[in-house]
C-alpha cells in the first residue's frame, strides 16, 4: 500500500508469507521524499528511482533473509510491487518511462 502526500510517498508492503515475515512486513514503512528533486532533470529521476528502490528493499527485507527459494521469490515480488506502486503514485511521466525502461526486459522474457 502506498500513502502519499505532496512531495513524499510512503511504502507499506501489503504482502507476505502469512507467517512471521507477514507480521514483520505489516509493521514496516519507509518514506521517500521527492520535494527536493526537479524531475525534469534525468539525473534527478534516477535519484528518485534509487530512493524508491532502497525503500522497497527496506520494507520488504523480512522476506529477503532466507535460503528458501519460495521466500526469495516473495521478496522479489514484494520489491517489484512496491517500486511499481510508488512510481504509479508519484505519477510523473519521466519516472514512469524510466521504470518502464528498467523493467521492460523482465516483461519481454516472461
Amino acid at each position: 500500500m502506498i500513502r502519499s502526500r505532496m512531495g513524499t510517498v510512503d511504502l507499506v508492503p501489503s504482502m507476505g508469507d502469512g507467517g512471521q515475515s507477514d507480521r514483520e512486513l505489516r509493521n514496516r514503512k519507509h518514506r521517500v521524499r521527492c520535494e527536493d528533486l526537479n524531475l525534469s532533470r534525468k539525473d534527478n529521476v534516477k535519484v528518485l528511482y534509487q530512493r524508491i528502490r532502497a525503500a522497497a528493499d527496506s520494507v520488504c527485507s523480512p522476506l529477503a533473509h532466507t535460503h528458501r527459494l519460495a521466500m526469495h521469490r516473495k521478496w522479489l515480488d514484494c520489491r517489484a510491487i512496491e517500486i511499481s506502486r510508488a512510481v504509479a503514485e508519484i505519477d510523473d511521466p519521466r519516472l514512469t518511462e524510466y521504470h518502464r525502461q528498467l523493467t521492460s526486459h523482465v516483461l519481454e522474457g516472461a
